[in-house]
């Protein structure tokens, strides 16, 4: 019987860019689609308006796309849409190359239309694991958005409300319509 190969953040690190996003999930590859115009243009307006206040209050570090390691042997690599760091956690400047060992504050994810309701709640609860303190997973058919904490409720956002950063991020807060207009 032949058995996979597990891959490690480093090779997924060295992989040649083929135009895909890839993760990695217990040492698996995922690889992902290009996200569409109206995904990229969520996480854009998501991105500008967390990082223009979060720079502004130096508060830490904002990214978009950028791989953690959650994880490892076997290893996992996920890359939020856009994400979050507190200023004292962020790695120093020899450790950014390649994926950081820490989980992001805030874990930012706006679905695609391909996207597997159960694949996205595996993935919720594996940042949540990791020691992410907050997700925020974008609807962008139903216009809302899902805030998830390890150990508070689930709560939904529609298009009147307004999306707060809580204690993580003190003092941001974005109208839910803003981010999908």
């Amino acid at each position: 019987m032949a058995t996979k190969t597990r891959l490690t953040a480093a090779d997924l690190f060295a992989l040649p860019d083929d135009g895909f996003r890839y993760e990695l999930v217990d040492g698996e590859l995922v690889r992902m689609p290009p996200p569409g115009f109206r995904h990229s243009r969520i996480t854009t307006r998501v991105a500008r308006f967390l990082d223009t206040y979060v720079d502004a209050h130096d508060l830490g570090a904002v990214v978009d796309n950028g791989g953690f390691k959650l994880q490892g042997e076997p290893d996992v690599v996920l890359a939020p849409d856009v994400a979050f760091v507190q200023a004292d956690r962020i790695p120093p400047a020899p450790e950014t190359i390649g994926y950081p060992e820490i989980p992001p504050d805030l874990a930012v994810d706006v679905m695609s239309p391909s996207d597997e309701p159960a694949d996205i709640e595996a993935k919720i609860r594996r940042y949540l694991r990791a020691g992410v303190r907050a997700v925020w997973l974008l609807d962008p058919a139903r216009k809302t958005i899902s805030v998830r904490t390890p150990d508070g409720p689930t709560y939904e956002l529609g298009m009147d409300d307004t999306l707060d950063g809580g204690n993580m991020v003190p003092g941001f807060s974005v109208q839910v319509a803003d981010l999908f207009r």
